[in-house]
């Protein structure tokens, strides 16, 4: 299966982006990436779950590292090292205590089978449903600074 695209207007794009030098538009794209991340941030704080709200504290928006012009919305794994459960859900699975008397827990229950749980993608919802705008906002940085 092969697509077939073809971009119209691809050399105006071109030809008023060679104007700049590398370093301004590196400078502004960064700054368009960073402007659309810190607009998403409150987005996905506001959709994370609630339960201790670790989870939403650790949602931080960060530039990108390397000279690579983009920023980064992610949940912190130090501060919320099961973001990953969270969003992904686990399965079903048994809890197994080999010390049963450091665990707490009675020679009854050696084994515990956990339900497992259901997936949360509040990050990836929040993109969905706000990265039209977020788009939007970095390309007005990105008029502003190459006007």
């Amino acid at each position: 299966m092969s697509a077939d695209i073809q971009l119209v207007g691809l050399e105006e794009v071109q030809r008023l982006l060679a104007k700049y030098d590398e370093k301004t538009l590196k400078r502004t794209l960064r700054k368009a990436s960073s402007a659309s991340a810190k607009y998403l941030k409150p987005k996905v704080q506001a959709a994370a779950p609630r339960r201790t709200g670790k989870l939403r504290k650790s949602i931080s928006a960060t530039q990108a590292k390397r000279d690579r012009p983009a920023a980064i919305v992610k949940a912190r794994p130090k501060v919320a090292f099961y973001r990953h459960m969270v969003m992904g859900g686990t399965k079903a699975h048994r809890i197994r205590f080999p010390d049963q008397k450091a665990a707490g827990v009675s020679k009854a229950l050696g084994n515990i089978q956990h339900p497992g749980s259901k997936a949360n993608p509040f990050m990836e919802r929040t993109a969905d449903r706000y990265g039209d705008e977020a788009i939007k906002v970095a390309h007005k940085i990105i008029l502003e600074e190459l006007s």
